[in-house]
Order: C-alpha cells, then sequence, then structure tokens
C-alpha cells in the first residue's frame, strides 16, 4: 500500500536504503519490500519450527 500511494502521491517510490559496494550496486529497498522479505522468511523459518505434539494427534483420532 505503501508504494501505491508513493506512485499515486509523488508519481515515483521512495527509496531508504540504496548502497553501493566496492564498485557494484545494490538494488536499493523501500520499507515495503524490506517487510514483505522479512515476513516470507519468518513464514519459512516457522514452518521449520512447528512441532507436532504426537499425543495430541492420537487423542484426536
Amino acid at each position: 500500500m505503501g508504494n501505491a500511494f508513493d506512485r499515486a502521491t509523488r508519481g515515483h517510490v521512495i527509496d531508504y536504503i540504496d548502497f553501493h559496494l566496492h564498485g557494484w550496486h545494490w538494488p536499493a529497498f523501500n520499507i515495503a519490500d524490506m517487510a514483505i522479505v522479512g515476513g516470507a522468511i519468518a513464514l519459512v523459518a516457522q514452518s521449520f519450527m512447528s512441532v507436532e505434539n504426537p499425543a495430541a494427534t492420537k487423542e484426536s483420532q
């Protein structure tokens, strides 16, 4: 929604992080991009951390 708001009001998206490392330009990111990537990483990490309780599954059967 932030990107859509910036495009509608400013005509472009504001980039918050833009840096160069030894002549290599890293892609620019804004807060919305970081939130999407962070959320995806958190979902993947959580899927590996969830553990089923075997006793609970036997009781439900």
